[in-house]
């Protein structure tokens, strides 16, 4: 009986730790999930395929992580990831070289400018002509220059009001 009461109890005991594992079961088996989803992701980039890698994922059955390797080497295989070409196809839109324009200093664009006006004859003494047919101004220009004093008592601005009139 002795023994008898022994099976008992180590049999109740048994079940309670499956009850148990059940319930660990049952709280891990997301987490598990989740990792072997990233599992399979990852073998799959091991073995070269990055094309289409959830659709591939999730054809992969396996339940260990040896059955999963096994498989996406097999997957490998079949797609014929080695012998697929190592380089973009130039002919695709957006593949092509890329044409970068050259940056410009702002020197260069400054005395380009000054060129098209001297050349267009809108820049006052140079040999090219005055302000256009305007007389009046290109003479007020005229008089600014000669009239600018050698000692520098009056800043060029206050020189400049002084001409015309404002104080």
């Amino acid at each position: 009986m002795n023994e008898e009461m022994q099976r008992l109890e180590m049999i109740k005991e048994n079940e309670a730790l499956k009850q148990q594992l059940r319930k660990y079961e049952e709280l891990y088996k997301p987490v598990y999930e989740r990792y072997m989803a990233e599992y399979k992701v990852k073998a799959l980039n091991e073995y070269g395929i990055r094309d289409n890698v959830d659709f591939w994922a999730a054809k992969l059955t396996g339940e260990t992580i040896k059955e999963i390797d096994e498989q996406a080497k097999q997957l490998a295989v079949d797609l014929r990831v080695e012998q697929r070409p190592r380089y973009v196809d130039p002919a695709i839109k957006g593949n092509g070289a890329v044409l970068r324009s050259i940056p410009k200093k702002p020197e260069d664009v400054g005395r380009k400018a000054y060129e098209r006006l001297k050349e267009s004859g809108l820049v006052p003494n140079t040999p090219g002509g005055s302000y256009g047919d305007n007389a009046r101004y290109a003479k007020k220009v005229t008089v600014i220059k000669a009239d600018l004093p050698k000692e520098k008592k009056l800043g060029i601005v206050n020189h400049v009001r002084k001409l015309f009139g404002r104080k």
